[in-house]
C-alpha cells in the first residue's frame, strides 16, 4: 500500500472540518490514528497549497535539519518510532524559534511526553482515530472522484463491509478502477492486501511474546487487564498494554480498566491467527478465553468459544451449570441453540437440563415442546428412588415449572407458590429464582398473565409473607405489594401515596441483583408519572435509569428500555426521536421473540403515528397470536386497542369490533387505564362507538382517556395530510430504480425503452415531487410512501 499516492484520495470530511476550525488558533496539530487510517495522506492533502517540509522519525537526520526560508508547515511523520531522544530538544527548539510555522505530528501511538506541555498551554490540537473514519458521504465522494459507476446496492454493501476504514476504501477504489465491478473475491483480496500491510508495518515489529499476547485477545470484543492476565498468566500485561497504546492506537479505552481493540485490528488478528497458528494453538487460545469468560460469569461467550473448537463435553458441562441460573431471562435466545444441540438422551438424564428445555422452548413460543419436556421431567422423577438426591432436585424443578411456565396460567398460581414454599422448607432446598416480569416494565403482563388471579393477589395478607419470601426471594412479599399497587394504577387510580413503597422495593432489588424486578418497578413509576402529566419527570427518570443499566452492563434490558423511552417521546410529541428508534427496532417477521413484545407494541404505536397502518396491523396480528395462545388479558387489550386505532384511521369498520372486544376483556378487571392511556388517539373512537356494555365502566374509560388527552393533546397524532401525488405505473417503476441508485441508461436497458423516454419520466417525477435531484426524490419517496402504496391507503 503506497503512502505517496494522493490522487483521487478523499479524506474524512470531519478531518477537514476540524482542520479548518483549529488551523488559525493552534501552532501544533497531532494526528493520532492506527496504521491504515490515512494520516499521512490526509496531512499532505490538507497542506497541498502550503510550502511544506516533510520529515520522518524513521530518518532521524531529517529531524535535525534546519528549516528552509518560506516554510509554512512541517510534517513530522511516524512519531511512534522516535528513538533518538537527542532529537527531542531539536524539535522543541524548532517549534519555539518558528512561532509562525505550523507543525503536524503524525503518530500511531499516544501523545508523547514532550508534547504534553504544548497541549496544556493550549497550543496543540489533537485529532483522534475515530475522526479519520470515512462516513457514507465520504465514500460516495470517493466513487465520484474515481469516475466509477456503481449501483446504489453495491455502494451500500461496499461501505458496510469496509466500515469506513480508509485502507480498505482506498484499496476498494483501486480494485474497482481495475475490474469495474464489485465481488466477494475482490473484497477478500482487498482485505488480504490491507492485512499484509498491517502485518509488515505493525505486527512484525513486535517480539514473539507480544505477538502471542495479542493473538490470545482475539476472542474478546473488550477485556480488562485482569482478563488479559488470566489468558496470559506469565506476561507483564500492564507493560504490554502501555506499549500498544504508545506505539499503535490499536486499543481504545472502553472504561477505566477496560479496553477494546479497534475493529480492523481485531479482524486482522483473527486473520493472522489462522494464517500462522496450528490447530492446537487455536484450540488453546479459545480454551483459555472460555475459562476466562466462565470466571467472569459470561456463559454465553464461554459457550461460543467452546463451540469454536468443537468441545462438546465442555458445552454440556457448562449448560448443566448454567441451567440452575434463571433460564427464564437473560441470554436464553442465544443459549437455546446450545441446548438443542445436546442429544435428547443427555437432556433426559438430568433434571436441570429437562427443566431448562421446558422453560426455554416455552419462552420461544413453542408451548407444545415446553409441555413435552415438562412431562419428561414428571416421568424422570417417577422412575427415581424416593431417597435419591436427583429425585429431590427433579421435584424442586417441577414445583418451579408449575408456576414459572408461561402456558401454566391456571388459577391456583398462589396455592402453587405456597406448596412450593412448603416443599422447599420440608426438603431444605431453595427454590430456583422465578421472574415475575419476563423482562417487561411491569408485573401484571410480565412472564405470566396474572389477571385471573387478581382477586386472590389483592387479598394476600401478612400471614403469607414467609411463603412468598421463600419462593420469590428475600422481600418477595413486598413484590406482591408493588404488584397490587400496579393493579390500582391500571384501574385508573392515583398511586402517588404508594410510590415510596415502589422506590424502596426498587432499591432493595438493586442490592439483591434482581434487575428484572427493578426494571418492572421503574416501569410502574414511569407510568404513574405519565398518568399525572409529569412527562418531564418521567423522561428524566428514564434517562437516569438508562444510563445506570448501561453502565452496569445489563444489555438484555436495553431493548425494552429504549422502547419505553420511545413511548415517552410519543407522549412528549418528539416524533423524530421515536422515528429514529424505529430504524433499529426488532423485526418480528424474520424472528418473533416473546420477550420483545413490549418493543413490538411500541413499534406499532410509532407506525400508526407515522401513518404506516398496514405495517402496524401486520405486526399487531403476530403479537395478538401470541397473546391468544397464552391467554394474556392485558396484552390482548392493548393489541385490540391499537388495532382499533389503526383501522379507524384507515376507515375500516372492523375498528368497532376491535374496540368492543378490548372493552369486554378489560371490564371484568376494571382495567380502565390500559385503554385510557392511549388518550387523544382513542377518545374519538370511544365517543363514536356507543358501547353496549356496563355504562359505569365505559364512562370511567372515557374519563380516563380524556384526562390523558388533556395532558398530551398530540399523542399518536394522525399524520398531517400529505400532498396528493399521482404517479403512473411506469413512473413508479422508474422512481423505484432511481431510488436504487441506477442511472438513466441502466434504467432504459432494464425496462427496454429509449433513454429519452426515461429522461422524460424522470423529469415528470421531479416536477410532481417538487424536487431538484435524485437524492431529494429518494427522500420524498420515503416520506410520502410512494413505493409501498396500496388500494387501502
Amino acid at each position: 500500500m503506497a503512502k505517496e499516492k494522493t490522487n483521487h484520495i478523499v479524506i474524512a470530511k470531519q478531518v477537514q472540518k476540524r482542520f479548518d476550525t483549529v488551523w488559525d488558533d493552534y501552532q501544533i496539530l497531532f494526528f493520532q490514528a492506527p496504521c491504515g487510517y490515512g494520516k499521512t495522506v490526509s496531512a499532505k492533502m490538507l497542506l497541498k497549497k502550503k510550502n511544506v517540509s516533510y520529515r520522518s522519525c524513521r530518518q532521524p537526520r531529517s529531524l535535525l535539519t534546519p528549516l528552509a526560508p518560506g516554510i509554512e508547515a512541517v510534517i513530522i511523520d511516524d512519531l511512534q518510532d522516535l528513538e533518538n531522544q537527542n532529537a527531542v530538544p531539536a524539535i522543541d527548539a524548532m517549534i519555539k524559534t518558528n512561532p509562525e510555522v505550523h507543525f503536524l505530528f503524525l503518530s500511531r501511538g499516544a501523545l508523547p511526553d514532550f508534547l504534553i506541555p504544548y497541549q496544556m498551554s493550549n497550543t496543540l490540537a489533537q485529532f483522534e482515530p475515530q475522526i479519520f473514519i470515512l462516513d457514507r458521504d465520504d465514500f460516495g465522494k470517493c466513487i465520484t472522484d474515481y469516475g466509477l459507476h456503481i449501483s446504489q446496492t453495491d455502494i451500500d454493501r461496499m461501505y458496510k463491509e469496509a466500515n469506513g476504514w480508509p485502507a480498505a476504501v482506498t484499496l476498494d477504489m483501486g480494485r474497482l478502477r481495475e475490474t469495474g465491478h464489485f465481488s466477494g473475491e475482490a473484497r477478500m483480496q482487498i482485505y488480504q492486501d490491507a492485512y499484509a500491510y498491517i502485518n509488515k508495518e505493525v505486527f512484525r515489529r513486535f517480539d514473539r511474546n507480544m505477538r502471542t499476547f495479542l493473538l490470545r485477545l482475539v476472542p474478546f470484543e473488550s477485556f480488562s487487564a485482569e482478563m488479559a492476565h488470566i489468558v496470559c498468566p506469565d506476561t507483564d500485561v500492564r507493560a504490554y498494554i502501555n506499549r500498544i497504546f504508545r506505539e499503535t492506537s490499536m486499543f481504545v479505552f472502553k472504561d477505566v480498566d477496560e479496553y477494546r481493540l479497534l475493529e480492523p485490528f481485531r479482524d486482522f488478528l483473527h486473520w493472522i491467527m489462522y494464517q500462522e497458528c496450528t490447530q492446537e494453538e487455536i484450540k488453546e487460545i479459545y480454551y483459555r478465553a472460555a475459562l476466562c469468560f466462565e470466571l467472569q460469569g459470561d456463559y454465553l461467550n464461554a459457550l461460543k468459544c467452546y463451540e469454536k473448537i468443537h468441545n462438546t463435553q465442555m458445552i454440556s458441562e457448562l449448560l448443566i451449570k448454567y441451567s440452575g441460573q434463571r433460564p427464564d431471562f437473560g441470554y436464553y435466545y442465544d443459549l437455546l441453540k446450545y441446548y438443542r444441540q445436546l442429544p435428547e438422551e443427555t437432556i433426559k438424564n438430568n433434571a436441570k437440563l429437562i427443566c431448562s428445555m421446558s422453560m426455554l422452548e416455552s419462552l420461544d413460543g413453542d408451548y407444545e415442546r415446553g409441555s413435552y419436556w415438562y412431562q419428561a421431567l414428571v416421568k424422570y422423577e417417577h422412575r427415581l428412588d424416593p431417597d435419591d438426591q436427583e429425585r429431590i432436585e427433579a421435584g424442586r424443578c417441577l414445583y418451579y415449572l408449575d408456576f414459572a411456565l408461561p402456558q401454566h396460567n391456571h388459577k391456583d398460581l398462589v396455592n402453587g407458590a405456597l406448596r412450593a414454599a412448603a416443599y422447599a422448607k420440608g426438603t431444605g432446598q431453595e427454590m430456583p429464582v422465578f421472574s415475575l416480569t419476563g423482562l417487561q416494565p411491569g408485573f401484571l403482563s410480565g412472564s405470566k398473565d396474572l389477571c385471573p388471579l387478581l382477586e386472590e393477589l389483592m387479598s394476600i395478607g401478612e400471614d403469607k409473607k414467609a411463603y412468598f419470601d421463600r419462593v420469590f426471594g428475600k422481600h418477595g412479599f413486598e413484590l406482591i405489594r408493588v404488584l397490587q399497587c400496579e393493579y390500582r394504577l391500571e384501574c385508573g387510580e392515583d398511586i402517588s401515596d404508594r410510590l415510596l413503597m415502589g422506590i424502596s422495593t426498587m432499591h432493595e432489588m438493586q442490592r439483591q441483583d434482581r434487575p428484572d424486578i427493578e426494571f418492572a418497578t421503574i416501569g410502574i413509576l414511569i407510568r404513574s408519572q405519565i398518568a399525572k402529566g409529569d412527562i418531564v419527570g418521567a423522561l428524566n427518570l428514564m434517562q437516569n435509569v438508562y444510563d445506570d443499566f448501561h453502565e452496569r452492563g445489563l444489555k438484555v434490558y436495553m431493548g425494552n428500555l429504549k422502547a419505553l423511552r420511545c413511548q415517552l417521546y410519543l407522549y412528549h410529541n418528539e416524533i423524530e426521536a421515536a422515528k429514529s428508534w424505529l430504524k433499529t427496532s426488532p423485526d418480528s417477521l424474520t424472528s418473533f421473540k416473546t420477550l420483545y413484545r413490549f418493543q413490538y407494541l411500541t413499534k406499532a404505536m410509532i407506525q400508526i403515528t407515522l401513518g404506516k397502518i398496514d405495517e402496524a396491523l401486520i405486526l399487531l396480528a403476530q403479537v395478538y397470536q401470541f397473546a391468544e395462545n397464552g391467554d394474556r388479558t392485558i396484552d390482548r387489550i392493548q393489541i385490540l386497542t391499537l388495532m382499533a386505532i389503526a383501522r379507524y384511521r384507515w376507515n375500516n369498520t372492523l375498528w368497532r369490533q376491535n374496540l368492543s372486544d378490548a372493552l369486554e376483556a378489560a371490564e371484568p378487571y376494571q382495567l380502565v387505564a390500559v385503554i385510557g392511556r392511549y388518550g387523544t388517539a382513542v377518545v374519538p373512537l370511544l365517543e363514536e362507538l356507543k358501547w353496549k356494555g356496563r355504562k359505569s365502566f365505559y364512562d370511567a374509560v372515557k374519563e380516563n382517556a380524556r384526562k390523558y388527552a388533556v395532558h398530551y393533546p398530540h399523542f399518536m397524532e394522525s399524520p398531517k395530510a400529505q400532498p396528493k401525488i399521482h404517479l403512473t405505473p411506469m413512473e413508479q417503476n422508474v422512481l423505484r430504480l432511481v431510488c436504487q441508485g441506477m442511472r438513466n441508461q441502466e434504467i432504459a436497458d432494464l425496462l427496454n425503452v429509449q433513454l429519452s423516454t426515461v429522461k422524460t419520466h424522470v423529469y415528470h417525477i421531479m416536477q410532481k415531487l417538487q424536487v431538484k435531484n435524485r437524492t431529494a426524490a429518494r427522500e420524498a419517496a420515503e416520506q410520502y410512501h410512494l413505493l409501498d402504496l396500496n388500494e387501502n391507503q
